[in-house]
Formats: structure tokens, sequence, C-alpha cells
């Protein structure tokens, strides 16, 4: 029996880029259905994009914008109600070169222990760069850092570690029968860390993650959150203390937030304000020693 694969594509206003996506599913060896969640596009994305759909094809559309999580959890309700095998996630700014979706399912079929695997990442504008090809993190500074990063290809499909810690939600193959234990992707994000949070939950339970050496995905990077520094910097900031929060509790937190601080007040604040910064972080220094010294 071939297994059902649903294919779930999140977009907002980007129909010439989502469209590039979509040929690029509609050329691989496997077959899938897919669906498109339009969420909150107001440039009439959605009726661009409908009109590509085929009968088994899909489009949900949200009235205003929800968040990249809550975008794909409608997708993977709809693969659940539906009684699919599998669910890939594809950001709208990924294109899948030749067989990458045959080559994640192989992978996946053959290993149960699979919560997820992924592909390699590379530019889409330099296809023999890596972007990423899996993740790690460094818990005691809860920092992520991407594996294989600015290397050739061809080095990193020789070199590639089979069990990363994390990998990156752009483009990614989920067995159903996991999803019925991990769950959706926990809300609350907006964009960034999701899928740093959901790799530890499914971890944690004892699944493993990989990454398929053969399969080979270009990506747009930032494509769909956008090319705003102050707002990835700002969502990246917030969102890994808010995944620390929800994985490791609220005093590791807020030993990380002391950290943060200091570092922010050090270094961000203008150097006219050199002096009150150091007034400022001296006393809330002193003031989160003396209140949290047990924490510490």
């Amino acid at each position: 029996m071939i297994p059902r694969v649903l294919a779930v594509v999140v977009q907002f206003n980007a129909a010439e880029m989502t469209g590039r996506c979509i040929n690029s599913l509609r050329a691989q060896s496997a077959a899938c259905n897919l669906l498109i969640v339009d969420n909150g596009s107001t440039d009439g994305s959605d009726s661009s994009l409908r009109s590509r759909l085929r009968p088994n094809d899909c489009l949900l559309h949200t009235d205003t914008p929800t968040g990249f999580a809550n975008a794909v959890n409608l997708g993977l309700q709809l693969a659940k109600d539906d009684a699919y095998d599998y669910v890939f996630l594809v950001g709208n700014d990924v294109e899948l070169a030749e067989n990458a979706l045959e080559h994640l399912m192989a992978a996946v079929v053959k290993d149960p222990r699979l919560a997820a695997v992924g592909p390699i990442q590379v530019y889409a504008d330099n296809p023999q760069t890596v972007f990423t090809a899996g993740g790690r993190l460094t818990e005691r500074t809860w920092s992520t850092s991407h594996e294989g990063w600015g290397q050739p290809l061809e080095q990193v499909q020789l070199e590639c570690d089979s069990q990363p810690e994390w990998l990156d939600f752009a483009a990614v193959l989920i067995p159903m029968a996991v999803l019925s234990r991990v769950g959706h992707l926990r809300t609350g994000y907006g964009y960034y860390w999701e899928d740093v949070d959901w790799c530890l939950q499914s971890r944690a339970l004892g699944y493993q993650l990989a990454v398929e050496p053969r399969a080979v995905v270009r990506h747009r990077v930032a494509g769909t959150a956008g090319q705003q520094p102050e707002r990835k910097r700002y969502l990246w900031f917030r969102n890994r203390l808010l995944c620390a929060y929800r994985v490791r509790g609220w005093r590791f937190t807020l030993r990380l937030l002391h950290r943060e601080w200091l570092f922010i007040l050090r270094n961000i604040l203008p150097r006219a304000e050199a002096i009150e910064s150091k007034r400022i972080t001296a006393t809330l220094d002193f003031t989160l020693r003396r209140k949290y010294r047990t924490y510490r």
C-alpha cells in the first residue's frame, strides 16, 4: 500500500514564490497531496493559488495572520482527520531538488524511531553552499546553531551528522503516528523556535531526528518571516526565552534572562549613555543576585 503524504505549505502575500514551491512539489517522484494554508493574505494570493490546485488538493484561508505554528496546526489537524500517513511541512520559500521527497520517505520508513527527518537546506541564490543540515542546542546558554552552515554541499553530504538535536521546519517529514504522541506545534512563538520546541519534546519521548543527505532543498532564507533585522532579532530573543521557560522551567529562564539583560545593557545601549548604563547594570545585578541568589 502506497503511503499517503500531505504537503503543508504556509504562505502570506507571496503567490509567486509559493507557486515555485508548488512546482517543485509537483515534480517529485514521490506522490503527495497539497494543502496551502493562506495565512491572512490581503493581496489576493488565495484566489491566485486556488486556481493551481488539483482535485485532491486543498486551500485554507485565515482572515488574519495567525503565526506559523497556528497555521501549520491547521494542516496537521486536516492530515489527522483525513488519515494521512505522513505530513511534509514545507516553507513557501523552499524549492525541492529532484527526488528529495522520495529520499526523505525512504529514510523515515526505514527507521521507526524517527520523529522527523529533514533534508540538507542550501541557499537558493547559492545552491552549492549549505544553510543547515540539522541543528545543535547549547543548553547552558540556550542557543542554537546550524550544522554545516556555510560549508560546500558535497562536503556536508559526506560528513552529515545523522542525529541532530533539532530540525529546521522549513522542510521536514513527520509520521502521523509520531504526531499522535508528541502533539501539534506549541503556539505563541509567531516565528522561530517552535521547531526547536517540538523537536525537544519528541526527543524527550525517546524519538530520534535525522537528516537525509541525499535530499536537498533550496531555501530562500527568511523569505517567509521577512527581512527586517530588528523584527527578526526581537522574535528570536523573545522566543528563545519562551522555549527555555516551556522546556526547562522558570528558574533556568530567570538565570538566562539575568545574563541576557546584563549583555543588553552593557553592549547595546548607545555609547553616550555608557555611564547611566553602568549604573543601571550594577543596580540590576545587585538586585537579582540578592533576590534570586538561591536559584543560581
